[in-house]
């Protein structure tokens, strides 16, 4: 396989990566999530950090490893299978009408959704052909549906089923079943979540976002590890170098001019966790934690205040609470230069 033919499965947007933008970091989960050996993550040049070589087959394991969403896999919408009233999720290798790829390609983010949309999704894996396809996908498709798993216990929703077999089955529909799901409720989220694509207007993790908001009364506290939480400590200075590193807007800071009071927010619904801001924090005042999500918090899609402090309308220098909106330098500053006359 040539770079021309990688280039029709997966496509790497290096501005996107960490050890790009980042000189602190050393991120290497992409190289370590493919089981083919074919990505190499190479540290000594930050331009082009992350390179495909000719053994990517797409299995997109890559794509789910990637903090900063800096891997796309490119496929054409798949066609859901349906058996015994349940969606059925299947490579083209044991369906041929099938258009994934390899199921490698889907994320805990996809999963999720079709878990909060479905009752019964199941994802079907034949040993003997991912050990000749893709070695180490099962692996990590085991891995992926374990972690989705762990969310929607959390919401009250079925698990997402893996079944494993030796060899490949011939799938068949059972006529009153297939009428049985048309005509139900799922009838109507199976159309929502077509067509399904890297490229469509909403990711997947935002209609995730979306579909557990009815859930949120009966959920457990936090929603780990698909989302993440942050707090602060003391130390911060609301210096803003946290908002300027992070990609996807988590993190903001508000200011009011009247009472000079400066907010740091944070978006739960939007951090990816990619530790950008924490590991740039000159006083190392920022955490990020999955334990720390709230699955209200990520619902509502709303920022929570970390911090508040008075700091100076001019400077932006912290205050302390009793003090004037205007710093003593910047007041001195203000006034005019009187010169004596002898």
């Amino acid at each position: 396989m040539s770079l021309a033919a990688v280039a029709q499965y997966a496509d790497v947007n290096q501005n996107k990566c960490l050890n790009r933008r980042i000189r602190k970091v050393e991120c290497q989960k992409c190289e370590t999530a493919c089981p083919n050996k074919s990505i190499r993550v190479n540290l000594s040049d930050r331009n082009v950090p992350v390179r495909l070589i000719d053994s990517c087959t797409g299995c997109g394991l890559c794509v789910a490893a990637c903090p900063a969403e800096a891997i796309a896999v490119l496929h054409k919408p798949p066609k859901l299978v349906l058996k015994n009233g349940a969606v059925e999720l299947m490579c083209n290798k044991q369906q041929l009408d099938s258009s994934i790829a390899c199921l490698g390609m889907m994320d805990a983010y996809v999963l999720a959704y079709l878990g909060m949309k479905l009752e019964h999704v199941k994802i079907v894996l034949v040993n003997n052909r991912c050990k000749t396809c893709n070695p180490g996908v099962a692996n990590g498709i085991k891995q992926t549906v374990e972690k989705t798993n762990h969310v929607l216990r959390k919401l009250g929703r079925p698990e997402i089923q893996l079944v494993l077999r030796c060899g490949k089955e011939e799938v068949k529909i059972n006529r009153r079943d297939l009428f049985s799901f048309c005509f139900s409720k799922a009838r109507e989220t199976l159309l929502d979540m077509l067509p399904f694509s890297l490229h469509q207007e909403k990711a997947y993790r935002e209609l995730f976002v979306e579909s557990i908001t009815p859930a949120v009364q009966n959920a457990k506290l936090d929603l780990s590890p698909l989302f993440w939480g942050s707090e602060v400590s003391e130390q911060c200075d609301l210096c803003g170098i946290c908002t300027r590193s992070c990609q996807q807007a988590a993190l903001t800071i508000t200011v009011n001019e009247q009472n000079g009071r400066r907010e740091l927010l944070h978006n739960q619904s939007k951090c990816i966790g990619c530790m950008a801001c924490t590991l740039l924090c000159p006083h190392n005042a920022l955490r990020i934690a999955d334990s720390l999500s709230s699955v209200k918090i990520v619902a509502g899609q709303k920022s929570i205040v970390l911090i508040i402090k008075k700091c100076c309308t001019q400077c932006g220098r912290i205050l302390p609470n009793d003090s004037p909106l205007v710093c003593e330098q910047c007041s001195q500053e203000k006034k005019p230069y009187l010169q004596s006359i002898y």
